[in-house]
């Protein structure tokens, strides 16, 4: 069993993105890897108080296109603009092509009026 990840101390300003990550990996101990592109006009919000690395850079990240995921291979901590969740969500009904009735043989849409 793998023992549980030391909490340290963080003290983090708002700042812009790429600050906030030097700053992180400082405070954290830990090697974090990003694209100065990918931070590039994201700024994240103050963070203080007693954190797991990753825990803290996960709310260092919240409300950011950043998301980091841990590197198996090299045990650092990845992070990348993500895809930008849809604010409107997932609807309850799957998109269809039509809401209208179809003629079953041929597959086109009936047709209300008279023929």
């Amino acid at each position: 069993m793998a023992a549980e990840p030391a909490r340290r101390e963080f003290n983090l300003p708002a700042d812009t993105a790429e600050q906030s990550l030097k700053r992180f990996t400082m405070q954290a101990g830990i090697e974090v890897v990003f694209a100065t592109h990918a931070t590039e006009g994201v700024r994240t919000a103050a963070l203080q108080g007693q954190f797991v690395p990753i825990e803290a850079l996960n709310r260092l990240l919240a409300g950011t296109p950043l998301l980091a995921r841990p590197d198996e291979r090299t045990g650092a901590i990845v992070v990348s603009r993500g895809k930008v969740p849809d604010p409107n969500g997932q609807r309850a009904a799957p998109k269809t092509a039509s809401d209208r009735p179809i003629n079953q043989r041929t597959l086109k849409p009936l047709n209300n009026r008279a023929q």
